[in-house]
């Protein structure tokens, strides 16, 4: 039991590694989806203004590892500013967080989750994840258990993790080489759209063609090793131009109007773009059909 592992960790010297710190977090999660039966759960640590997801148990994609999920931000990050538990049934409809993180969350087909502040003095040390890939009205999801894991990890924290570190102290803290190469992709990410916007403005066939070949750089360089296998399926679909540039913006988190006036089409157009892109690569949704674009390479 998590607690039986939070007795032995805390039993050890007051001086806790990186590594053992993520044992502990990894040993919460494992008591949370016990004790909660949540499909999915997932956590990482604060960092200033911001929490990195570094542990996930239950989850079906990478979409949600190293996230930062800044303060104020999508609903970890109201608890992370707020301090107190925080829960949506309909993630992706809510209207009480923004919506930044829909991709990752969505891709993972979560519908319901809840998020829990893990406190140490009068500071977020950590916040901790339960979803459910079907909607639950609040009634019908009970917090209690979640919040009897956050202050298990809260006193294991307390006990091994020594001084809480003063605001101003975590906002100078150095960012750690997870999130500086999760925000790296994710701005190239946004340079690889940027690029397939230029690149379908030109008429120009030489210029075209080099625009193309930095296109298909930065994609290799976004996706890192590029000789890994590729899904079975990969050779199998071949989506056209505008499939891939309508997909590229809704990776970034673009309505299908704000994806039609910047590549110039109506909204109904990015929909018939977006519904056959989803239908060659087997999709339910947009979010999905993200995900398995990047498995499959045809997105960085």
């Amino acid at each position: 039991m998590y607690s039986e592992l939070s007795m032995s960790i805390a039993d050890a010297p007051s001086s806790v590694s990186a590594g053992d710190r993520q044992l502990q977090l990894r040993g919460a999660l494992a008591e949370l989806a016990r004790r909660t039966h949540f499909p999915i759960v997932f956590g990482g640590f604060a960092n200033g203004d911001h929490v990195v997801v570094s542990q996930l148990v239950g989850n079906r994609r990478d979409t949600l590892k190293g996230l930062a999920v800044h303060a104020g931000w999508g609903l970890g990050g109201r608890v992370l500013q707020e301090g107190r538990p925080r829960l949506t049934s309909n993630y992706g409809a809510s209207r009480v967080i923004t919506h930044d993180y829909d991709i990752p969350v969505l891709a993972e087909g979560i519908s319901t989750l809840l998020a829990i502040p893990v406190i140490v003095g009068s500071s977020v040390r950590a916040v901790l994840y339960g979803g459910l890939r079907t909607s639950l009205s609040i009634g019908e999801v009970s917090i209690d258990p979640a919040t009897r894991v956050a202050r298990e990890l809260a006193a294991t924290l307390s006990r091994t993790a020594g001084p809480i570190p003063k605001a101003g102290d975590l906002a100078a803290e150095s960012p750690t080489a997870e999130e500086i190469g999760s925000a790296r992709l994710e701005e190239l990410r946004s340079l690889f759209a940027d690029v397939r916007g230029v690149v379908n403005r030109l008429t120009d066939p030489q210029l075209r063609a080099e625009l193309e070949a930095i296109e298909r750089r930065i994609g290799i360089v976004a996706r890192g090793d590029d000789t890994r296998e590729t899904d079975a399926r990969g050779p199998q679909v071949a989506l056209t131009s505008r499939e891939v540039d309508v997909l590229s913006l809704v990776a970034l988190g673009s309505s299908n109007a704000a994806v039609g006036r910047t590549l110039g089409v109506t909204e109904a157009t990015v929909k018939s773009y977006m519904n056959a892109a989803m239908r060659k690569l087997g999709a339910a949704t947009r979010y999905e059909a993200v995900a398995i674009a990047r498995r499959l390479r045809l997105l960085p």
